[in-house]
């Protein structure tokens, strides 16, 4: 991953991490930042897609993997 796909990469988390900034907003800004990286560092737009769909599926196996070990200690503190 070069610099510039990290710096996109990370820009998207914060974008979307931020609880108090609504739907509509969040996709505006995002759709900001992928024009803006795109013409500014030259990354292709389905590059950026790419990297965005790929962040998405990580993060969803990552929320997965959360939810089982939760279900997981829950099941134990019930058998206690």
């Amino acid at each position: 991953m070069t610099d510039h796909q990290l710096r996109f990469v990370i820009m998207m988390i914060l974008i979307n991490l931020n609880p108090e900034t609504d739907l509509e907003r969040k996709k505006r800004l995002s759709v900001e930042t992928m024009n803006t990286y795109s013409k500014e560092c030259g990354i292709p737009m389905h590059e950026l897609r790419s990297l965005v769909e790929q962040m998405t599926k990580e993060a969803e196996a990552i929320t997965d993997w959360v939810k089982r070990k939760v279900e997981e200690l829950e099941a134990r503190q019930v058998g206690i």
